[in-house]
């Protein structure tokens, strides 16, 4: 047989390489199988190492590679990937895939192509696959029931409107949170330590079964109940956002984190919660909320409930506390002096002493009745809003790193702002002022002032000397009706 006749019959046969009868896609011995694979991909093994040349690819080049990792290279292709009948390891992760055909990769453990723009992933055939990370793409299917070693799934952020795990016996996180999920069954699945299903429509999740489960996410869904209480060994919960009345965690004594905000709780115990770091139970119907016990708490929000007392004496270790939109009379965080955030709005309280909380940064405590406010001691203040209070005098010329403050709608007659040298913010509108020095504040990017009285119709606003025009719509500017008055405000150097 002549040379040509030999090359005629030779490079179809290579072409056709997947498709041979004896299921063998490695390539023929002597041959370049560089028309195979996509250039722009065979550019990146070379240029990562795996092979010699792009232009000429050998069985040599892929025969003993076990690990690949082509992530983060804005590929749209990895046509030939097939050809590593070896590859245990694969990571093509942060690319511009459409497709990705791992079939042939038989021996391969560990997979993970997310964030790509996969509509379609067949992995039936890898049955040695412990760990897939497909998460991020636009796969509306994903048949995991042929793969039993799997101990990792990720497939989040899809389009997934089911998805069977009952054939993974050993598998210990599952994360399939943000898809179309109206039903997830983990009852086979003991090994179980994480599951994170959030933003799905899950009606009812069962995880009685997953006595290992020691982290679990179920936010954003449409659960009425929750029984935890088979899971002793959990130390983060989060189930905000769903439609549950009744949580009983009383007997999670290794819980350290728990968010169960947006319920409709009317009572909650956490007791029996001594590990405790981290509670957020806002916006629920709570009455009354017992955290005397939770020594370790740091975190704490327990804004939009009912409640009319919280003692915090004992949560020393406290560093951020919102209480805001509740029916207090009183609070006292005098002895949380770790404490950096308060937040304490639309309560009834009439007094508040934060002075000794030496490292406050913010503190919002508007919409209530003081009638006083003492933060010449919040030196480390950046964030300040008290405004809607009755207030009539306020000093924060101590206050040097304040960027933000709102004290509108208050009765202050003077309010000097010529020590704050970095505030960006400033609302300062529906008091008494009849004038205003802003001449130091330069970094200023919004200021309010409508709704004083002025004197004579003006008030006048002292600026810096670059100031020309008003920088923009966050100005005050114009005149505004006061008493039935037209006042002006009239910037000047």
């Amino acid at each position: 047989m002549n040379k040509n006749l030999l090359l005629a019959v030779a490079v179809p046969a290579l072409l056709l390489l997947s498709g041979c009868g004896d299921d063998d896609p490695s390539l023929p011995a002597g041959q370049s199988g560089t028309s195979l694979f996509d250039p722009l991909f065979a550019k990146e093994l070379e240029r990562r190492g795996y092979i010699e040349s792009a232009a000429n690819i050998t069985p040599e080049d892929v025969a003993d590679i076990t690990e690949l990792d082509v992530s983060n290279s804005e590929l749209k292709s990895l046509r030939g990937v097939e050809y590593f009948t070896n590859l245990q390891e694969l990571n093509c992760y942060r690319n511009q895939l459409t497709e990705l055909d791992v079939t042939g990769n038989t021996e391969l453990t560990s997979l993970r192509c997310y964030d790509n723009q996969l509509t379609e992933l067949d992995v039936t055939g890898n049955t040695a696959l412990t760990s897939l990370y497909c998460s991020d793409n636009q796969l509306t299917e994903l048949d995991v029931t042929g793969n039993p070693e799997l101990t990792v799934l990720s497939c989040g952020y899809n389009q997934l409107t089911e998805l069977d795990v009952t054939s993974n016996p050993a598998l210990g996180r599952l994360y399939c949170s943000s898809n179309q999920l109206t039903k997830l069954d983990v009852s086979g699945n003991p090994e179980l330590t994480v599951l994170s299903c959030g933003y799905n429509q899950l009606t009812e999740l069962d995880v009685t079964g997953n006595p290992a489960l020691t982290e679990l996410s179920c936010s954003y869904n449409q659960l009425t109940e929750l029984d935890v209480t088979g899971n002793p060994a959990l130390t983060e919960l989060d189930c905000r956002d769903n439609q549950l009345t009744e949580l009983n965690v009383t007997g999670n004594t290794a819980l350290t984190n728990l968010d169960c905000s947006w319920n409709e709780l009317t009572e909650l115990d956490v007791t029996g919660n001594p590990a405790l770091t981290d509670l957020d139970c806002f916006h629920n119907e709570l009455t009354e909320l017992d955290v005397t016990g939770n020594l370790a708490l740091a975190d704490l929000n327990c804004g939009y409930n009912q409640l009319t007392e919280l003692d915090l004496t004992g949560n020393l270790a406290l560093t951020d506390l919102g209480c805001h939109i509740n029916e207090l009379t009183e609070l006292d965080v005098t002895g949380n002096k770790a404490l950096t955030y308060l937040s304490c709005d639309r309560n009834n309280l009439t007094e508040l002493d934060v002075a000794g909380n030496r490292v406050l940064t913010h503190l919002s405590c508007s919409g209530n009745q003081l009638i006083e406010l003492d933060v010449t001691g919040n030196k480390a203040l950046t964030y300040l809003s008290c405004d809607r209070n009755n207030l009539t005098e306020l000093d924060v010329t101590s206050n040097k790193v304040l960027e933000d403050l709102n004290c509108g709608s208050n009765n202050l007659t003077e309010l000097d702002v010529t020590s704050n040298k970095v505030l960006e913010d400033l609302n300062c509108e529906y008091n008494q002022l009849t004038e205003l020095d802003i001449s130091n504040n330069q970094n200023l990017s919004s200021f309010r002032c409508t709704g004083n009285p002025g004197k004579n119709g003006v008030f006048r606003v002292k600026v810096w000397p670059s100031f020309d025009d008003v920088p923009g719509v966050f100005f005050s500017s114009g005149s505004y009706n006061y008493n039935g008055s037209t006042v002006t405000i009239e910037y000047w150097k």
